[in-house]
């Protein structure tokens, strides 16, 4: 058996430390250029606001209202009942479809009522993979009233 020398001990440190320098480099690269860790804008407000955002919420599931979003081709689909299934009519929406992890490719949706509680918007054209849709409907005639917030992730094939 060969004895250990300073120079085995001196190659052996620079290895160990040269393959934790790489890694951690890696880490750091792959932390830095991926999601910022940002999920909403304004967090601090929307924090001191929690307690009005959990009443908004409660308000919301009182009025018994559904959403079903889909995708058809170009077009998001929102269909909107009440709690005994009837289509509800007359709302006004608006609102955003994006990448979950990106805005680069977010857009504005405007919704145009067809009837029995059917809404539809033109995306255009949608790259494949998931997208998240966030839509505000206000009844008619209600400034006043919080709206019903419609959230959905979509795949588009």
């Amino acid at each position: 058996m060969r004895p250990i020398t300073g120079t085995h001990v001196l190659l052996g440190l620079i290895a160990f430390f040269g393959v934790m320098l790489a890694v951690n480099s890696a880490f750091v690269y792959f932390a830095t250029s991926t999601f910022s860790g940002l999920s909403t804008e304004d967090p601090y407000r929307k924090g001191v606001a929690y307690n009005q955002t959990l009443r908004a919420y409660r308000a919301q599931e009182a009025t018994g209202w559904h959403a079903r979003a889909e995708m058809d081709g170009q077009n998001v689909r929102l269909t909107v009942t009440d709690a005994d299934g009837k289509p509800v009519e007359g709302l006004t929406i608006g609102g955003r479809i994006g990448r979950p992890s990106t805005d680069a490719e977010d857009r504005s949706l405007t919704f145009q009522g067809f009837g029995r509680g059917l809404y539809v918007a033109d995306a255009g054209t949608l790259d494949s993979g998931v997208w998240d849709l966030a839509a505000d409907a206000h009844p008619a005639g209600s400034a006043d009233a919080p709206p019903f917030k419609v959230t959905a992730r979509l795949w588009v094939p």
